[in-house]
């Protein structure tokens, strides 16, 4: 988690002051703590995008690794491993 972030939020102020989401801007989450300890991200829905295509990509890249390494898939089982969260 980086700590360096300015936009570190306990879940009391989203409660008692809903324009904090005004502060989340591409780039800029604002993390959300309870008993100050980080439990939520709040991140616009583009930043959020971008997170599920790395991740989507990333899945692919070990597949295909494995591949390369001799190892074969079933289309199916291929699917199944991408899809999963």
């Amino acid at each position: 988690m980086n700590r360096d972030n300015k936009n570190v939020k306990s879940v009391t102020d989203l409660h008692e002051n809903t324009h904090l989401l005004d502060e989340v801007t591409p780039g800029n989450p604002v993390i959300l703590t309870k008993e100050n300890q980080e439990k939520l991200v709040v991140l616009d829905i583009d930043d959020f995008k971008k997170y599920q295509e790395l991740a989507f990509a990333a899945k692919m890249m070990k597949t295909a690794d494995h591949a390369r390494q001799g190892k074969k898939y079933d289309w199916r089982d291929v699917r199944k491993e991408l899809t999963e969260p």
